[in-house]
C-alpha cells in the first residue's frame, strides 16, 4: 500500500519545530510587551485574558519546549508544544469568530493562519507525548 503522507526526515522536522517555536515566541513577545491597540482584531477569546497573558503563555511554552529539547526531557517538549498549540488555536478561533460576525467577510486569512500554526504545534505535541510514553514503556505508544 502506498503511503500518502510525506516522510519529513530529520532536517525538515527540525526546521518545522524551530519555526513553530520562534514564531510562537515572538508572537508572545509582541503580545506581552505591545499595546492592545496595536492588534487589528482582538477576538473574544483574546479579550478573555489580557493580551500579555496570551503572550506569556506563548513565550513560556516556547521556552519549555526548548529546555526540553536541550535537556532531552520529552515531556517538557510535549508540554511546551501543547501550551503553544492551545493558545494559538484559541487566539485564531477568537479572531475568526470576530471576523465572521461582521456583515462583510474580510480578514479571515490571519486567524486561519494562526490556527494552522496551532494545529501544527498540537501535532508536534502529540508526537512528543507518544514518544514520551514509549520511553516510559507504555505498550503500543510508539505505534500511535
Amino acid at each position: 500500500m502506498r503511503r500518502r503522507s510525506i516522510d519529513l526526515g530529520l532536517v525538515s522536522s527540525a526546521v518545522i519545530q524551530v519555526t513553530v517555536l520562534v514564531g510562537a515566541f515572538f508572537r508572545g513577545l509582541d503580545y506581552a510587551v505591545g499595546t492592545e491597540t496595536g492588534a487589528a482584531i482582538l477576538g473574544d477569546v483574546e479579550r478573555a485574558a489580557p493580551l500579555p497573558v496570551w503572550g506569556w503563555a506563548l513565550m513560556l511554552g516556547s521556552v519549555a519546549a526548548v529546555v526540553g529539547w536541550l535537556g532531552c526531557v520529552r515531556r517538557a517538549v510535549a508540554l511546551g508544544y501543547t501550551v503553544i498549540g492551545l493558545a494559538l488555536v484559541g487566539i485564531g478561533f477568537g479572531q475568526l469568530v470576530s471576523v465572521l460576525s461582521k456583515d462583510e467577510i474580510d480578514g479571515y486569512r490571519t486567524p486561519i493562519g494562526v490556527m494552522a500554526g496551532g494545529v501544527v504545534a498540537l501535532a508536534l505535541a502529540g508526537s512528543a507525548w507518544m514518544q514520551s510514553l514509549a520511553e516510559k514503556g507504555v505498550p503500543d505508544a510508539a505505534d500511535s
